[in-house]
């Protein structure tokens, strides 16, 4: 079987803080899943805020799917 990937990069801004409701973010990932992707891997992108202390910029979402033929 072959597969594509799609990659999101969310900053924390949008995924954190007082205003954020987890089911605004389950109805994102299941809108992806609605079309066949599936929520495969997450990875945190770091910047360097302050020497030796990384900050969190953004967050990589990895989807994949069966390609079609």
């Amino acid at each position: 079987m072959k597969w594509e990937y799609k990659t999101i990069r969310v900053s924390p801004q949008n995924v954190s803080g007082p205003g954020f409701e987890t089911d605004e973010f389950d109805t994102f990932i299941n809108q992806f899943g609605e079309l066949g992707w599936e929520l495969v891997s997450t990875a945190a992108i770091t910047g360097q805020a302050l020497p030796l202390y990384p900050e969190t910029t953004s967050f990589l979402m990895i989807f994949k799917r069966p390609k079609n033929q």
